[in-house]
């Protein structure tokens, strides 16, 4: 019986996450909302996307692309959160902030 109540408790996870970094205004954002870093990341890190899309998550974890998350938070505001692609790092930001980036890094490809 105890084998079985660990299988229960451990928690599966979808991705590695790598280093942990959240922009001051993401972070400005979750303490003003009254919310923790945590609760999102958890979901993110067990395949719940939020409001991403599902299906493009999935292929980018069979692919090896970048996988990101969209979730609101108590006070309206949108949060993202993206693992990288080569899953070094996982960072919390605004989509108006991230937009810029990765259209900019588009571009040059």
């Amino acid at each position: 019986m105890p084998a079985s109540i660990g299988l229960l408790e451990r928690k599966k996870n979808k991705l590695e996450l790598g280093s942990g970094i959240v922009t001051p205004k993401a972070s400005q954002a979750l303490a003003e909302a009254g919310q923790s870093p945590d609760e999102f990341l958890s979901r993110h890190e067990s395949g719940d996307w939020g409001e991403a899309g599902y299906a493009e998550n999935e292929l980018s974890l069979c692919k090896g692309y970048r996988v990101f998350s969209i979730y609101s938070l108590s006070s309206s505001e949108t949060i993202w959160i993206i693992t990288q692609p080569d899953r070094s790092a996982t960072t919390y930001c605004f989509p108006r902030i991230i937009n810029h980036v990765v259209c900019s890094k588009c571009r040059k490809n």
